[in-house]
């Protein structure tokens, strides 16, 4: 479960070979990174929502950078 979010808040999740993130503001760039620090895939949003396929099985940092800010969240597939 989730507690205490905020509207703004960034909603990160995997569901199946698919990590899915909600609540993007506009104009912001999306970078993922493997646990060697090697980016993936890169990215700039233009909707609240965005759904990346990554392979299972390993750990991936994101990187959201917007206009305000610049967050690094951290996930297990």
């Amino acid at each position: 479960s989730v507690c205490n979010l905020n509207k703004d808040d960034i909603i990160i999740y995997s569901s199946e070979n698919n990590i899915l993130i909600e609540n993007i503001p506009l104009q912001s760039t999306i970078k993922v990174y493997d646990v060697n620090g090697r980016m993936i895939h890169t990215n700039i949003n233009n909707t609240s929502r965005y759904k990346i396929q990554i392979p299972t099985n390993h750990i991936f940092f994101i990187q959201i950078i917007t206009s305000h800010s610049n967050k690094t969240f951290k996930i297990l597939l």
